[in-house]
């Protein structure tokens, strides 16, 4: 990820990565008639923005209910400077943790985690209290699960 300096962009520019927010399969083609541009000018654009890294990478959004993690849950945990390396190596590559944001306040992380089952978040929550202490929230819905960025 690179640092966060300012990228100015004008109208066109915003206006492509709406589109490529609700659809980043969407052709050079498709995008060409959404912006009124063609389809190398489009292909252009797309390429500055990901030389100056406001396009990072692209993606797809799973319904995770639908593959059987139907429990979503928040997870603050206090792990201390002393343990912060070796709990980050470990939440990278645990099974159920899709987030985790080092913070400000009292915990020093905050994790969205995902299961199966209320056992298998049992057993994700116990791993993750070997490093501190943890509270958890399971969430009950996401009125707003995840919105684009807009032009401010």
């Amino acid at each position: 990820m690179r640092s966060a300096s300012k990228v100015e962009l004008d109208a066109v520019s915003w206006k492509l990565l709406d589109v490529l927010q609700d659809d980043a399969r969407a052709s050079f083609s498709d995008l060409s008639r959404e912006l009124n541009l063609s389809a190398p000018a489009v292909a252009e654009r797309m390429r500055r923005l990901e030389a100056t890294g406001v396009i990072e990478r692209y993606t797809v959004q799973i319904n995770r209910a639908v593959l059987g993690y139907p429990i979503t849950a928040v997870v603050r945990a206090s792990v201390g400077r002393a343990r912060y390396d070796a709990f980050t190596e470990v939440v990278r590559d645990m099974p159920g943790v899709v987030e985790c944001h080092h913070t400000t306040g009292p915990q020093d992380f905050i994790l969205k985690i995902v299961g199966q089952s209320v056992e298998a978040m049992d057993d994700i929550i116990d791993r993750l209290s070997a490093y501190g202490t943890t509270e958890t929230s399971v969430v009950l819905s996401s009125p707003v699960a995840s919105k684009n960025v807009v032009k401010p």
